[in-house]
């Protein structure tokens, strides 16, 4: 199944909807693939696996101009809390940021070992997306067990950070500090 199916098929799923990538402002597309990029970089490299679903979703935006596309993926490389804090102020504000959720964890499942790095990072987004930590585990139930089904795969956890009771109220920022990552004020 292709990812752009894969996601609405999940965002049905857990009871929400999107209009179609392609109706959205410039702004929330790359803002959109800004923040799948920046996951991406969370443990230090981009795989082939991570580059193919930026450039899925990049098509499913409407975005094909590769100079752009690497335009993204490079100036995400490097942690930055002001542009962080910009992406998320624009997408909190739409229906996208659930399937961003979505992909976001597409994007940490794709090879199938989700890091302590890319766990921290995906539950640090829900907090500031506004996305509740009940809306956030069925997010990721869902899309694990979707992405997992009939294929003979398991998708390994390198550490339980984010499941942990310390951080259910999206404030992680102890935990983000020992990862080298500093918070931002909201």
């Amino acid at each position: 199944m292709e990812n752009l199916e894969l996601t609405d098929k999940i965002v049905s799923v857990i009871g929400t909807q999107n209009k179609p990538m392609n109706l959205y402002s410039l702004g929330e597309k790359i803002s959109y693939l800004s923040m799948i990029a920046s996951l991406a970089w969370a443990d230090g490299s981009i795989d082939e696996a991570e580059l193919q679903n930026i450039n899925a979703i990049a098509k499913r935006a409407g975005i094909t101009d590769k100079r752009m596309i690497n335009a993204v993926i490079a100036n995400t490389e490097k942690y930055d809390s002001g542009k962080y804090t910009r992406w998320t102020e624009i997408l909190k504000k739409t229906d996208l940021k659930y399937s961003l959720m979505t992909d976001m964890f597409l994007t940490a499942f794709a090879d199938n070992v989700v890091r302590d790095s890319e766990a921290v990072y995906l539950k640090y987004l829900a907090g500031k997306l506004n996305i509740s930590t009940e809306m956030f585990n069925k997010i990721r139930n869902v899309t694990e067990k979707i992405k997992t089904a009939n294929k003979n795969i398991k998708i390994e956890y390198e550490k339980n950070v984010y499941y942990s009771q310390k951080f259910n109220n999206h404030d992680i920022s102890q935990c983000l500090v020992s990862k080298g990552l500093k918070p931002t004020k909201a």
